[in-house]
């Protein structure tokens, strides 16, 4: 493959817990997903243990801002985190 501006790696079905991707040039960015594990989570002010992962995004500060990579990472983050995967997975 060639072209390519963005690259999506996925060490997650290998138990990865926190994943610092390399940029390969003469991409500006990359998003990591790592695995998704059971965590106590803060749900009002009690704590539930819910699935959650983390992602990790790697950016060349030449293409783009530092507030446009964290907006971005904010509504992958949201479009994951809110969707209503049960009744997709009905």
């Amino acid at each position: 493959m060639s072209g390519s501006t963005f690259t999506i790696t996925n060490p997650g079905p290998f138990a990865s817990c926190g994943s610092a991707p390399a940029i390969n040039q003469p991409d500006v960015a990359i998003l990591c997903t790592d695995g998704i594990i059971r965590r106590p989570v803060a749900v009002g002010d009690a704590i539930a243990i819910h699935h959650a992962g983390i992602l990790g995004f790697s950016y060349d500060h030449r293409a783009f801002d530092g507030s446009t990579a964290s907006l971005f990472l904010r509504y992958i983050r949201d479009a994951i985190q809110d969707h209503s995967w049960y009744a997709e997975l009905s």
